[in-house]
Parts: structure tokens; sequence; C-alpha cells
């Protein structure tokens, strides 16, 4: 059953999360249904889209939106953070916000296409570029254990860093109005 307005979501869903963070919720989960998904299925679809659009289940039992941005050099206005992450460190399989799942080896192709052929980052995945891409570097099981460290160290994913020259969009980097990275292109879906 649609969610019309976040009034009308769970008492469970309400209850943790910030007016934000359930219009998130009830966009992916009302998305999913009808896309024809089970009520369980789009409920962990509408969970798993609030972590990877960086809310957090606190101590505090609440969400809390955390950025995915890991680093910022103010002086030479780069940023870096995962661009996506296949495998958490668990080894677990990471579902995405549109419930997908991104073989590490799809995800490690897409990376070295994107590296040869576009290297720019735009807004939200609309207009002209505003950053270079300055840092790429995919996290593979094989690579983990060529450079002697441990599989579960990493997460198995893609990290990035951009220059972003514009000081009006860096800026809203820096107080979190744009808080992550995503990214974009097509694939073939498959059912599993």
């Amino acid at each position: 059953m649609p969610y019309r307005s976040n009034r009308e979501l769970p008492e469970a869903v309400k209850n943790v999360l910030p007016q934000a963070a359930q219009s998130v919720w009830r966009n992916v989960f009302n998305s999913q249904q009808e896309r024809g998904l089970s009520e369980e299925r789009a409920f962990a679809s509408a969970w798993a889209a609030l972590k990877n659009q960086g809310w957090q289940k606190g101590d505090d039992g609440q969400w809390h939106k955390v950025s995915k941005i890991l680093k910022i050099d103010a002086a030479q206005q780069l940023v870096f953070g995962w661009a996506s992450v296949a495998v958490d460190c668990a080894g677990e399989l990471i579902t995405d916000w549109q419930d997908d799942q991104i073989d590490v080896e799809d995800l490690e192709a897409a990376a070295y296409q994107f590296n040869l052929e576009f290297r720019e980052t735009g807004i939200e995945h609309a207009g002209e570029a505003v950053g270079h891409l300055v840092e790429s570097f995919m996290v593979t099981p094989e690579k983990l254990e060529k450079m002697g460290l441990a599989p579960d160290c990493l997460p198995q994913g893609l990290w990035v860093g951009f220059y972003i020259p514009d000081q009006t969009v860096f800026a809203k980097v820096v107080d979190g109005t744009f808080s992550m990275f995503s990214i974009q292109g097509t694939a073939l879906r498959e059912e599993v």
C-alpha cells in the first residue's frame, strides 16, 4: 500500500527517522511497491536506501545524516570518499537504494571505463562538470591480497578523489549539502 504522506508511515519508521529521512524512506518504499516488489522487499529497500544516502542508525536508536565524503582538503579544494561499495568489510554484498547489487568485477570494469572516458563529476547526475578526478582506487580481494592486507580491512569498492574548483560548489560539500558521491551509468539488470 503506498503512503501518501509521512504522517501515514508506520510508527516504527516515524519514531526513529527525522522528517527528511521519512520522505526518502516513503518514496523508495512506494517506488518499490509500484515495481511489484513485495512489502517485505520494499521495506528492506527503503532502509537500504537510507544507508546508501548517508543515513545511519546512532547509539540513541535514531537515524542521523552522516557524510560519506570522508576527507576534505580545504586548501586544495579536494574531496575524497567511496563512490560505490559492492561488498562491506564483513563480506556482505551491498544492496543499493534501487534494490540492485553490483558485482565487484562489474564495478571494477565500470570504474576503469569511467577513468578512461569521463573523469569528471556533476551535481546529482545533471548539468556541467563541476569536479575533476584526481584519485581513483578500486579495492578488490586480489589487490588486498597482493598488498599483504587482510581481506576484511577495507570494503570492496571504488574510492575516489575530486578537485572541485568552483568555490560555491565546494562550500556545499564543506557544509554537508553535498554529502556523498553517486555513480551513474547504465547496466543490464539480472534477477537473482
